[in-house]
């Protein structure tokens, strides 16, 4: 990982001997507002790289996108990838890297842990300040036979992340503050969580540290470049905390709301986050994430991100719907260090949303 600004220009050497034909995986969007693909494309041509840009990625990308942007890379002979975006482009690179790397394999090979893939080389460069992904070997993609979200079963590093605050300056103030809440729930879904290690909780504790430091500014969404390194160096933190406990409840419910209703991963993230550390029985593990943060009482938290996020609503019956498919969730509940009830678990759902009809 190599992290300084103008960090793809003053890398360039990192691009050679990776691959004879690069394929960039991008958004619509924040890849080029950015400026970070043109610092990319200004790299390959002078090295005399060639390359092809697949740019459909959507938010919560599906697996049928990522099996089309296989089949492009293939079709234009592309040898190593670069993903360049937010959480969803980074996902969906580490999919077609798979993908193109196994080349007799399927999409639905990637939920299966059973059967062994290789990726292309794989570059990372994020342009948002949330889910870490260039420091993860996790992707969510959205599975829509089954109308839901679904981790990979095969797991992927990228081999090398570039990260450059400046790239996160063009983003509007909202997509930060998302994407700034999705950190915190790494941070605390890794530190509240059975797998933690001292590793991860050294990772935890320095990234929380640095997004005490700014969270005031995540309410007025005036940012300063500063902001953007603490919240980059904070999210890739907890990208790597999560890399040895992965992510426990609040992930598993924000699902329903991304997928359903089309909420902002990070926002969806963050409205269960409050009502996680109050379940947690261990006072003193809440003790300490209150003191590492700057909250004075779990109350306060919730407070503070219910004023970032606001608050949603969704009918009854559906939340009652999802407290029960959460409790069938048996992956998530094994990142949970306390045994979760079907009371606690509308519990939940009802301290974080407001239920109507």
């Amino acid at each position: 990982m190599i992290q300084e600004r103008n960090a793809v220009k003053k890398g360039a050497q990192h691009f050679k001997g990776v691959g004879s034909h690069a394929l960039l995986v991008t958004g619509k969007h924040s890849a080029v507002a950015s400026g970070a693909q043109k610092d990319v494309t200004d790299v390959l041509d002078s090295l005399g790289i060639p390359y092809d840009v697949f740019s459909q990625v959507e938010e919560n990308p599906s697996l049928d996108t990522v099996e089309k942007g296989a089949y492009f890379g293939l079709e234009k002979g592309a040898d190593f990838i670069i993903g360049i975006g937010g959480g969803s482009p980074l996902d969906a690179s580490k999919a077609i890297s798979l993908l193109m790397g196994t080349k007799e394999s399927t999409g639905k090979d990637l939920f299966n842990k059973d059967i062994p893939m290789k990726g292309l080389f794989l570059i990372a460069i994020p342009t948002t300040c949330g889910t870490g992904s260039e420091v993860t070997p996790y992707a969510i993609l959205s599975l829509h036979e089954q109308k839901t979200k679904k981790g990979m079963s095969q797991r992927l590093f990228p081999n090398l992340a570039f990260l450059d605050a400046t790239y996160l300056e063009s983003a509007p103030p909202s997509l930060i503050q998302y994407t700034a809440v999705d950190t915190l729930g790494h941070l605390l879904e890794s530190y509240i969580n059975p797998h933690a290690s001292y590793y991860s909780n050294m990772c935890v504790e320095y990234g929380m540290g640095l997004w005490a430091k700014k969270k005031e500014h995540l309410l007025t969404g005036d940012f300063t470049k500063e902001d953007y390194e603490h919240f980059l160096t904070a999210s890739s933190m907890a990208g790597m905390a999560i890399s040895h406990t992965g992510t426990s409840l609040p992930h598993a419910m924000s699902y329903y709301l991304t997928y359903e209703k089309g909420v902002p991963h990070g926002k969806a993230v963050g409205t269960f986050l409050a009502s996680y550390v109050k379940a947690c029985p261990d006072k003193k593990w809440i003790g300490k994430v209150e003191k590492m943060l700057g909250f004075s009482s779990q109350g306060e938290m919730k407070d503070f991100i219910e004023r970032i996020l606001g608050r949603l609503s969704i009918p009854e019956v559906e939340g009652l719907d999802c407290a029960k498919a959460l409790l069938s969730n048996h992956e998530k509940l094994a990142n949970c260090p306390f045994h979760l009830t079907k009371e606690m678990a509308v519990s939940m759902y009802k301290e974080s949303l407001d239920f109507v009809g």
